[in-house]
């Protein structure tokens, strides 16, 4: 009897640890996160994750960014969950999901995501063993056919409201901003997405990002006599590097301020003086302030002076040509 009092004690031990306790994810039954992978990159600010629950297993989720949150009152009907419109930081993403039921967190996971892009160094390259996710291929979107159709074709490039695109559930925050793309706000997907026929009839998005000229074609045509052409901006498919192509808070549908843009990859400008330091007793001529005073409504930045995209001067300089001394551009502000 004593032995076996020793070996009960253990195993009672054993059954009380691995017990469910409210507040882990075995009290909430299977749970996952379908999209994005973790430990992915993306090189989309604006995601949308997707989880599995039991059917009316939950009442919401919240999801922790960085220093942003975000509250979903989501019920699983058909055992999937769409958490849309997270926007990302560039850089490295922990996102600290919770699931309540009433008020009782019942399950929690922990998602990290990578947000490649080329506007800052830290931004630039991922993590080693980080690959990209791109939600759009078959294998991914069969995950989501439960609760929506997303077999695309070409007669969704005009739909009669942006309730009626298919792009709409998932990425309905994508045309919040001040400025809107105009393709973006009518919901016409497909002029700048591709359709890709895929098994089984319909067909799958896939970006292209080269799609801008297809209807800039007067602006590229412009830059293309232009002696000097800046480099992000002689090949269609980095226009996104520096504008959203969706939305945007700034005018030019920019990803941030020009200036901060430029010095993105022009960092010396930030450790020595611009142009010549008699224009400004803090030494150098200012490149970031606001409102500009020759344009209302802008910032003075980078572009108030320098074209980010071609020129017929080495330094594109708006306006300005060779024969013309830089005394005489600057004389154009400075009135003397």
């Amino acid at each position: 009897m004593k032995s076996m009092k020793y070996v009960l004690l253990p195993l009672l031990l054993c059954l009380f640890l691995l017990r469910p306790v409210a507040g882990t994810a075995a009290s909430a039954g299977p749970f996952a996160v379908v999209t994005p992978a973790d430990h992915s990159f993306v090189e989309s600010g604006t995601i949308s994750i997707v989880l599995t629950a039991p059917k009316k297993s939950l009442d919401e989720v919240r999801i922790s960014l960085n220093k942003s949150d975000y509250t979903f009152r989501r019920s699983a009907e058909k055992g999937y969950v769409c958490c849309e419109g997270i926007r990302l930081d560039r850089g490295m993403n922990q996102l600290r999901i919770s699931l309540l039921k009433g008020r009782e967190v019942i399950a929690g996971r922990t998602l990290t995501v990578f947000f490649r892009s080329d506007l800052s160094a830290r931004s630039s390259n991922p993590p080693a063993g980080y690959g990209q996710f791109l939600f759009h291929l078959p294998e991914q979107e069969k995950n989501c056919a439960p609760c929506h159709p997303l077999q695309f074709s070409w007669e969704d490039e005009n739909p009669k409201t942006p309730q009626q695109s298919r792009c709409y559930t998932c990425h309905r925050k994508i045309t919040v901003g001040k400025f809107v793309h105009p393709p973006a706000e009518e919901w016409g997907c497909v002029t700048c997405h591709s359709v890709k026929p895929k098994n089984g009839g319909g067909g799958t998005l896939a970006a292209d990002a080269k799609s801008c000229a297809n209807c800039h074609t007067d602006v590229m045509a412009k830059w293309e006599k232009k002696e000097f052409r800046h480099g992000p901006a002689a090949d269609a498919e980095h226009c996104i590097v520096c504008h959203n192509p969706h939305a945007s808070e700034l005018p030019s549908l920019l990803h941030m301020n020009a200036t901060d843009i430029c010095v993105s990859c022009h960092e010396e400008l930030l450790a020595r003086p611009h142009v010549i330091g008699a224009v400004s007793a803090k030494g150098g001529h200012p490149v970031k302030i606001s409102p500009d005073p020759y344009k209302p409504g802008r910032d003075f930045t980078c572009a108030s002076c320098h074209n980010p995209h071609a020129g017929d001067a080495p330094n594109f300089l708006n306006n300005h040509k060779p024969s013309i001394s830089l005394h005489r551009f600057c004389l154009s502000c400075h009135v003397l």
